[in-house]
C-alpha cells in the first residue's frame, strides 16, 4: 500500500499531466455545485503557490525598476495576477466545501 507521500506524489503527477494552466481555466469556470476531481483540487493548490510567488517576484520587480512606464506595465500585470489567484482561490475553496458538504451527507445517513 503506497504511503501518504506517495499517493501525493500520484496526485500530483495527475495534475502536471492535466496541466496548471487547464486546471485554472476550469476552476474559474466551474459553476456552483460542480466538484472537479481531486487532482485538479491539489493542480489548484499548487497553481495558487505558483501565483503567489509570480505575485512576490513582480512586486520586487516593481520596487527596483526606475522606469516609471515599466513600473506601469507591471502593476497592470500584478492586478491581473492577483485578481487570476483570489478567483482561483475561491473556486478551489468551494469545491472543497462541496466535498465536505457530500461527506456530511453521508455520515448522516
Amino acid at each position: 500500500m503506497p504511503t501518504s507521500d506517495g499517493l501525493n506524489k500520484q496526485w500530483k503527477a495527475l495534475a502536471e499531466k492535466t496541466g496548471f494552466r487547464e486546471i485554472t481555466y476550469k476552476f474559474l469556470n466551474r459553476k456552483p455545485g460542480e466538484i472537479a476531481p481531486a487532482e485538479h483540487v491539489i493542480g489548484g493548490l499548487i497553481a495558487m503557490i505558483k501565483l503567489g510567488q509570480d505575485l512576490n517576484a513582480k512586486a520586487l520587480a516593481i520596487t527596483k525598476s526606475t522606469d516609471e512606464g515599466e513600473k506601469l506595465q507591471m502593476f497592470r500585470e500584478l492586478k491581473v495576477i492577483a485578481t487570476i489567484q483570489s478567483n482561483l482561490s475561491a473556486q478551489v475553496s468551494g469545491n472543497v466545501s462541496e466535498y465536505g458538504r457530500g461527506l456530511a451527507v453521508v455520515s448522516n445517513i
